[in-house]
């Protein structure tokens, strides 16, 4: 989901309506699982033969698997149209958190609208 909020903020702050500020929201949510047949594709080592992880016994793992039960989900906020084509995301992770994964991230990129 992605909305544009079409000034409904940046209208009311003076600076941000001066220099055409647009803000919006996102979420996302991916919600599957990873067939057998799709797992059996996944290369278990690097081009280079070096393996990706091991698993308790020392057998290489794949780099990546299935979601299992829970949906991936994450919700983010923005503003966009800076100098005319940057946007800045700001992206919040609420799924999937174990690991060592990051639940907070900032993303610039470039956005062409007509």
């Amino acid at each position: 989901m992605y909305h544009k909020f079409d000034g409904l903020i940046s209208n009311r702050i003076p600076l941000f309506r001066k220099l055409h500020l647009r803000f919006f929201a996102t979420a996302n949510i991916l919600y599957g699982k990873l067939s057998q047949k799709n797992v059996n594709l996944i290369p278990l080592v690097h081009s280079d033969g070096t393996p990706y992880a091991y698993d308790e016994n020392l057998q290489p793992v794949p780099s990546f698997h299935g979601l299992g039960k829970d949906p991936y989900v994450e919700i983010g906020y923005g503003v966009s149209n800076i100098l005319r084509f940057i946007r800045v995301d700001f992206i919040h992770r609420l799924t999937y958190l174990q690991g060592g994964a990051a639940p907070f991230g900032v993303r610039v990129s470039t956005q062409f609208e007509l």
